[in-house]
C-alpha cells in the first residue's frame, strides 16, 4: 500500500508587514532581518551568524491633515482646552464666476477644509445631503489642502452679478468666502451677457482721402489723408511710386503726401485704381485711389 505525505523544504517568500507610526514624525529608520521560518517541530528561528541586518530610513510626507491632527492634540491637552478644528477658506480657484456657467468646479483650500462635505454658494446648499437636484460632487484633495466642489450654476438663485458667498460647512464650524461674479441673472432666472466692447485700435487708421481721384498727368499730386494715430506715419507710396516724407500733423489726425509727377506717369498708366500707402515702424495701413490715365499728357 502507498502512502503519500507532504513535505516542507526550504524556499524564499517574500512578506509584508504594516507598521503604524505618529503621523508628523519626519523619518524612522527599520531594521531588516532576513531568516529561516520556524521549524514546525522545534518551535525555533534560525539567524544565520554572519547575516548583517539591512538598515533604512523611511522618510514621511506630512500633509495638512497631519499637522491639524498634531496642533489638535497639543491645543487639547494644554492647561485651556481649545480646538482647532473649525475650517478657515485660504484660497479659491477660479477667482471669478458668471452667472451663465453651468457647471463649475471650485478649488477651496484652507485649513481643516477637508473634513467638509457640504458647501453653500448664493444661499443654495450643495453636498451629499442637500435635495437630489443640488446633489454635488466634493472631493477632498489628494494632499488635504481642501475640497474640490462642483456645483451646478443654474441652480444658484438670483445673483446681483457683483458677489456670491461661498461656505464652506463641517461638524466643526464653517468659514465664508465672497467671490466676484461676472454677468447677471435675474429673477427671472436668465442670464444676461453684455455686449462685448471690442478693442480700441492703436494702430493707424484711415478715414478720408482728398482727392479719392489722380490723374497721372497732374503737375504737382497730392493727398491729404485724416484719420487716427497717424503720428508714427514715417513713408507713404501710391502703388509702386514712392512719395516723399509725409508731413503728419501735431495731433496725428491728418497726412500730407506728395508725389513726383513724372514716376506717377511712367509706372501708373493704364491703371484704373491703386493703393495708397501709409507705413509705420511696425506696420501698414491701405486705402483705394482712382486714377486717371489719359493718352497723353499735355
Amino acid at each position: 500500500m502507498t502512502e503519500w505525505f507532504f513535505k516542507h523544504v526550504p524556499a524564499t517568500y517574500d512578506l509584508l508587514a504594516d507598521l503604524s507610526v505618529p503621523s508628523w514624525w519626519p523619518s524612522f529608520n527599520l531594521k531588516i532581518y532576513a531568516a529561516w521560518s520556524p521549524q514546525w517541530k522545534e518551535g525555533e528561528v534560525y539567524f544565520p551568524q554572519s547575516a548583517d541586518p539591512k538598515k533604512m530610513t523611511v522618510y514621511m510626507q506630512q500633509n495638512s491633515a497631519d499637522m491639524n491632527a498634531l496642533t489638535d492634540l497639543i491645543l487639547e491637552r494644554g492647561p485651556i482646552k481649545l480646538s482647532n478644528r473649525r475650517p478657515t477658506i485660504m484660497d479659491v480657484a477660479p477667482y471669478q464666476l458668471s452667472a451663465c456657467d453651468t457647471d463649475v468646479t471650485l478649488q477651496i483650500r484652507g485649513r481643516n477644509i477637508w473634513r467638509a462635505d457640504q458647501v453653500t454658494l448664493g444661499a443654495k446648499l450643495f453636498g451629499a445631503d442637500a435635495a437630489e437636484a443640488n446633489a454635488s460632487i466634493i472631493r477632498v484633495m489628494p494632499d488635504m489642502q481642501g475640497i474640490l466642489a462642483t456645483v451646478d450654476m443654474s441652480k444658484v438663485p438670483v445673483l446681483d452679478g457683483q458677489v456670491a458667498r461661498l461656505s464652506v460647512v463641517t461638524k466643526d464650524g464653517q468659514d465664508t468666502f465672497l467671490i466676484p461674479v461676472k454677468n447677471a441673472k435675474g429673477s427671472d432666472g436668465k442670464c444676461t451677457v453684455p455686449a462685448a466692447t471690442p478693442p480700441k485700435p492703436t494702430g493707424p487708421q484711415i478715414k478720408t482721402v482728398a482727392p479719392s481721384t489722380i490723374s497721372i498727368c497732374d503737375a504737382s499730386p497730392q493727398f491729404t489723408i485724416t484719420g487716427e494715430n497717424l503720428k508714427g506715419v514715417i513713408s507713404a507710396a501710391l502703388g509702386t511710386v514712392d512719395a516723399s516724407k509725409p508731413t503728419v500733423s501735431a495731433s496725428g489726425k491728418s497726412v500730407v503726401v506728395k508725389l513726383r509727377s513724372a514716376a506717377l506717369a511712367k509706372k501708373l498708366k493704364g491703371l484704373d485704381k491703386t493703393s495708397l500707402i501709409l507705413r509705420t515702424d511696425s506696420e501698414a495701413v491701405v486705402a483705394e485711389v482712382q486714377v486717371g490715365s489719359p493718352a497723353d499728357c499735355k
